[in-house]
C-alpha cells in the first residue's frame, strides 16, 4: 500500500519543475507516489515532466481550472494513505517525508500535519516561518490548540509543508475552487 501521495499542480512552471521534481524524487522515506496534475500549462511544463523517467511519477492533464481543482484531481487519483502537497516551483529537503512519517507515528490521531518551512524571496533572503510553535525549538513538534492564533504572523499551514490523511481530506471535499 502507498503511504503517501504527493499532488503537484502544475500551470506554466517549466522553470522550476524540473528542481522540484528531482527534490521530491530525491527523498529519504521511499514509499511514495507522485501524481502531476497539468492544468493546462502553456509552457513547455508538460515535456518538462514527461522527460522525467521515474515509475513513481503519475501525469494526468485538465484543462485550466487553478490549483485548487488541479490538487482535488490529483487527490482523486491518489492511492495513497496520506496525501502530501508540493507546488510546481516549490523545493523540499530529501527529509521531508520522513519527517512527516515520523508526526504521524508520533500523533496517530492527527488527521493534518504540517512542518516548518522557509520562503526564499528574490532567489536570495531565505526566511523562516516565523510562528508562536518555532520558539519552543526547530526540533518541536505537537499539537496546536489554536491556529488562529499561532498563525498571526506566519501561517502554520503552507500548502508544499502539510499532508492530509486521505479520508479526512475527502471528508473535507478537497480545496475550495
Amino acid at each position: 500500500m502507498i503511504y503517501f501521495s504527493v499532488v503537484i499542480p502544475l500551470y506554466n512552471k517549466a522553470e522550476n519543475i524540473a528542481n522540484t521534481l528531482r527534490s521530491v524524487l530525491a527523498q529519504t522515506f521511499t514509499n511514495y507516489e507522485v501524481i502531476v496534475v497539468n492544468d493546462g500549462s502553456t509552457d513547455n511544463s508538460l515535456e518538462i515532466v514527461e522527460a522525467i523517467k521515474s515509475e513513481r511519477i503519475k501525469l494526468f492533464s485538465i484543462s485550466n481550472g487553478g490549483a485548487a481543482i488541479a490538487r482535488n484531481y490529483g487527490v482523486q487519483k491518489a492511492s495513497g494513505n496520506y496525501i502530501a502537497f508540493i507546488d510546481g516551483d516549490d523545493l523540499w529537503y530529501p527529509f521531508h517525508l520522513e519527517n512527516l512519517s515520523n508526526i504521524i507515528n508520533e500523533f496517530p490521531e492527527a488527521k493534518w500535519m504540517g512542518t516548518a518551512y522557509e520562503i526564499l524571496h528574490n532567489n536570495r533572503l531565505k526566511l523562516k516561518m516565523d510562528a508562536p510553535p518555532m520558539l519552543l525549538g526547530e526540533n518541536w513538534i505537537g499539537p496546536v490548540n489554536d491556529y488562529f492564533i499561532n498563525s498571526l504572523r506566519d501561517s502554520l499551514a503552507w500548502t508544499s509543508a502539510i499532508c492530509f490523511k486521505t479520508t479526512f481530506f475527502n471528508e473535507l471535499k478537497g480545496f475550495n475552487p
